[in-house]
C-alpha cells in the first residue's frame, strides 16, 4: 500500500509534542543542576558554620580566662555565669541570644553514646544512654538548668552481656553548653557532656575523675 502522506494537522502535531518533549527534558535538566547547586551552597554555608565555630573555639581557649567564653564574634570575655540569666551584659547581646541558649537536654529525650577510648570504667561499656527522665520547665532566666537522669551501661563479661542502671542528678551550663552528671556510683567517675554549639544533637560525653578533673575516657552521644 502506498505510503500516505502526513496531513498538515499531524505534522504540527508531531512538531509540537516534539518541542514538549525537549522543552520537559531541559526542565528536568536544569532543575538537576539547581538542586545540584543548592546542594553545593548549603554545604558550603553549614561548612562555613562549622569553620567558624571551630575557630571561634580555638580562640577562647586561648583568649578568655578559664570559665569565660567569648561574646560571639567579639573579642570581650564574659563569665560563664553572665550567659542566659536574662540580663545582657556582652556589648552585642550575644549572652542571651536565643539560640545560644537553648538547653538540647529536654525531659524524656534519649541520647546513645559509645566509646573512643576507656581507660577507667567498671565495666568497660561498649553502649552507654543517658536518658532525661525530669527537666523543670518553668526555669527561664537561670545558667543552670537542674535535671534528673538515668544513664544504662551495656557491656560483656566472659562472654556474656551485661546491663546496669543507675539514677541520679545532673545540671546543664547554659554558659559553658555542658551537661554535666554527678558520679552516680563510688567511684566517683562524673559524666560531662560537651556540646560544640552547632549541632544540639550530639555531644562528647567524657569520664572525669572527680578530685582531679582528669579525663579518663570518652564516649560520643547521638540523639535518639
Amino acid at each position: 500500500a502506498a505510503v500516505q502522506p502526513l496531513s498538515v494537522s499531524d505534522a504540527m502535531g508531531a512538531r509540537v509534542d516534539a518541542q514538549a518533549w525537549r522543552v520537559d527534558r531541559l526542565t528536568k535538566q536544569f532543575q538537576a543542576i539547581s538542586d545540584a547547586a543548592d546542594t553545593s551552597i548549603g554545604a558550603a554555608k553549614s561548612g562555613g558554620d562549622i569553620a567558624r565555630h571551630m575557630l571561634n573555639s580555638h580562640l577562647d581557649d586561648h583568649w578568655c580566662p578559664s570559665k569565660y567564653h567569648r561574646c560571639g564574634n567579639s573579642p570581650q570575655c564574659m563569665s560563664n555565669m553572665a550567659f542566659c540569666d536574662g540580663v545582657n551584659d556582652c556589648k552585642n547581646h550575644f549572652d542571651e541570644d536565643e539560640n545560644r541558649c537553648v538547653v538540647p537536654v529536654t525531659a524524656n529525650s534519649t541520647w546513645i553514646g559509645y566509646p573512643a577510648y576507656d581507660h577507667c570504667t567498671q565495666r568497660r561499656p561498649y553502649e552507654m544512654v543517658i536518658s532525661i527522665t525530669s527537666a523543670p520547665s518553668d526555669i527561664v532566666y537561670k545558667v543552670h538548668q537542674p535535671l534528673k537522669v538515668q544513664v544504662d551501661l551495656f557491656s560483656k563479661k566472659g562472654g556474656l552481656k551485661q546491663s546496669a542502671s543507675l539514677h541520679g542528678d545532673a545540671v546543664y551550663c547554659k554558659g559553658s553548653q555542658r551537661l554535666i552528671v554527678a558520679p552516680p556510683e563510688d567511684d566517683r567517675l562524673e559524666i560531662i557532656g560537651q556540646f560544640d554549639g552547632v549541632s544540639n544533637d550530639r555531644f562528647k560525653g567524657y569520664i572525669v575523675r572527680e578530685m582531679s578533673g582528669d579525663k579518663c575516657a570518652e564516649f560520643r552521644f547521638f540523639k535518639q
